[in-house]
């Protein structure tokens, strides 16, 4: 590679980064004004997606499974959240949202909407264009930075 080439890479990666910042100052203010924490919003985006057990869950967030239970009573103290057992399967649990936990995700969903974290200063086929180029990159191996 050479140095034009490693300086743009260079460039690239320090400006992915200043937007990963910006995007996690932008979501913590975001969350905590719906009275939730990071890992609580984005255990509600997953479950809109349809029921999954704890594990799923946990697997999805990269945490440890035995903090699924504290986080899912928080969740469900709030009518956010329910547990069923699984159809076939009465010992496993599965993850519902509820119709408030849907309401919520919809407010949020709606509020990155109007407040883009890019704030429209892209066309629509800029961020298109954008979207078809971050997918590329997270298609890509898993990020890893030292040995």
């Amino acid at each position: 590679m050479g140095i034009d080439q490693s300086s743009q890479t260079l460039e690239l990666n320090e400006r992915l980064v200043e937007l990963v910042i910006r995007v996690r100052q932008a979501w913590r203010v975001l969350v905590i004004e719906f009275e939730l924490t990071d890992v609580q919003s984005r255990s509600l985006l997953f479950l809109y997606r349809g029921p999954v057990s704890s594990r799923e869950l946990a697997e999805h967030l990269e945490i440890d499974a035995s903090n699924i239970t504290n986080l899912i009573d928080r969740l469900e103290e709030r009518g956010l959240v329910r547990r069923e057992a699984q159809p076939g399967d009465r010992r496993v649990k599965l993850l519902v949202i509820t119709e408030a936990g849907r309401a919520l995700v919809d407010n949020l969903q709606e509020r990155i909407i109007s407040q883009s974290l890019v704030d429209h200063t892209l066309s629509a086929a800029d961020e298109a264009e954008l979207i078809r180029l971050l997918g590329l990159v997270l298609a890509g191996r898993p990020l890893r930075f030292g040995g």
